[in-house]
């Protein structure tokens, strides 16, 4: 975020007054040097507040905004973004640079916010790996730190905080990826908004699909990568699928197969 300018007020000019002919009684000369006094201790701390407040964090009233414009049912707008937004999208990426709020929220949204910049940038590319080959494993300034999409996720979301929840919080940009939040994640809607998340992916047959004739139960790659995280599928399952489908879950025995991963760029077409 940019800080506009702050003009001090005018303050009576003694030298403007001799030129002028004009002459300062006792008392005002007095009041003009008070107020001179007043503003030469004011100038400093007026600069530090500031520098301060200038100071680029995560501005999640224009990450609202530029979600709420661009991204659609899970999809992004990539072209109408890098065609009008380019450099608000820009300035809140470098905006994570400084932020001193290192809560999940935090976290969540400076990953998601990496992956919309760096596709945006790249826009129009197929899929992020065609970014860069090693496209979770560039650095980038987050927090007064260098660290890569990988070591967010991995050494910090899920290792710090431990909830398998995060999976469906974060995007990376793909069509086989959770979708991207139409809202910031904040440490108020945090909770409801992981479990929402959670619940949509779960139930969407894409995602976790239940083949009765066959008798297997088909799970998203994303359930194999992170095995460890969620613990038994079916227990994990059951806290997010829909009655009905629990139902259906709870049957019978399954077999489990895993669904291949679209990399291809989550691009609304």
């Amino acid at each position: 975020m940019t800080s506009r300018g702050l003009s001090p007020s005018p303050v009576p000019s003694l030298r403007s007054a001799e030129s002028s002919g004009g002459c300062l009684s006792d008392d005002a000369l007095a009041r003009a040097n008070e107020e001179l006094h007043i503003m030469n201790r004011l100038l400093p701390i007026t600069a530090a507040t500031l520098a301060a407040t200038s100071a680029l964090a995560l501005d999640t009233t224009t990450y609202a905004a530029l979600l709420q414009k661009y991204a659609r049912g899970g999809k992004v707008n990539y072209a109408a973004l890098k065609e009008k937004d380019s450099p608000a999208l820009d300035r809140l990426y470098l905006g994570l640079a400084d932020e001193k709020r290192a809560d999940l929220a935090f976290w969540i949204n400076a990953y998601n916010i990496i992956v919309l910049r760096e596709a945006t940038r790249a826009f129009p590319v197929k899929e992020v790996w065609a970014i860069n080959k090693n496209f979770f494993k560039v650095k980038h300034p987050v927090a007064a730190r260098q660290l890569s999409l990988d070591e967010i996720e991995h050494d910090i979301i899920i290792k710090e905080f431990r909830d398998p929840r995060i999976h469906f919080g974060v995007n990376c940009g793909s069509a086989s990826c959770p979708i991207l939040a139409p809202e910031p994640f904040t440490p108020d809607n945090l909770d409801a908004k992981l479990d929402e998340n959670a619940r949509q992916f779960i139930n969407d047959d894409a995602n976790v699909g239940l083949d009765a004739t066959r008798g297997v139960l088909r799970l998203s790659k994303l359930f194999e990568w992170s095995a460890a995280d969620f613990g038994p599928f079916e227990k994990y399952l059951a806290k997010y699928l829909t009655p009905e489908r629990l139902r259906m879950l709870q049957s019978r025995r399954w077999k489990i197969e895993y669904v291949p991963y679209d990399w291809s760029l989550n691009a609304l077409k």
